[in-house]
């Protein structure tokens, strides 16, 4: 995922879980969860202030590049339980 800070300075980090952890909830419209134990902030602080967003993915031999906006949702749980 790569982001950007205020200045325009880039941050890319990795985010990866089992095959589906990023859905297609939309036409256009992927959920991208946070798991426990990242504890880098770094990512979510940029969005929180700059939107913009970009994510890699890896398809067979292809690279796939998704850009767009982004928004966060907060829940204490998966479900919003």
């Amino acid at each position: 995922m790569g982001t950007a800070n205020p200045g325009g300075q880039f941050d890319a980090a990795t985010r990866s879980g089992d095959p589906g952890f990023i859905r297609e909830v939309a036409p256009n419209l992927f959920e991208i969860p946070d798991f426990s134990g990242n504890y880098m902030y770094q990512s979510i602080g940029n969005l929180l202030i700059e939107p913009r967003v970009s994510i890699g993915f890896i398809d067979g031999h292809d690279f796939v590049v998704l850009t767009g906006v982004s928004t966060t949702h907060w829940e204490e749980e998966p479900g919003g339980r």
